[in-house]
């Protein structure tokens, strides 16, 4: 079966002066509220750590990415700003988690008492966001 060639042809243009607009409108509008970038799954195949870059400079309040990997990744690339994972982290990760200043998003009373337990053991405290 021979392809179309324009089938793979496709491709996206990010203007970073046109994300800081947009971000400015944003946090314009909002007054006050913190202002949370969610840059999960490499910033949607943008380049997480290039637009975190930007947002911090920006002025953003904190990130929010998909697994601790992602976290770590930023935190590596020296993002200073809290960071949420919106997904799940293994509990015993409660040290890392702790230490990289990386909050967990928490679904459950189970999860969150594994991570407690585990937090604990370690004697360390993590944040969390309670998801409801």
């Amino acid at each position: 079966m021979k392809m179309c060639p324009y089938q793979k042809r496709t491709w996206a243009e990010i203007y970073l002066h046109n994300l800081q607009y947009n971000f400015n409108v944003i946090r314009k509008a909002v007054n006050n509220a913190k202002v949370c970038c969610v840059i999960k799954a490499n910033a949607y195949g943008h380049g997480a750590i290039h637009l975190a870059q930007m947002y911090q400079e920006c002025g953003a309040d904190f990130f929010a990415v998909s697994n601790i990997e992602e976290a770590l990744q930023l935190r590596a690339a020296n993002i200073k700003l809290p960071i949420l994972i919106l997904g799940y982290s293994d509990p015993k990760c409660a040290e890392i988690l702790s230490q990289q200043n990386i909050s967990q998003c928490v679904f459950s009373s189970d999860y969150a008492n594994a991570l407690s337990e585990n937090a604990v053991a370690k004697n360390v405290s993590v944040k969390i966001h309670v998801k409801i």
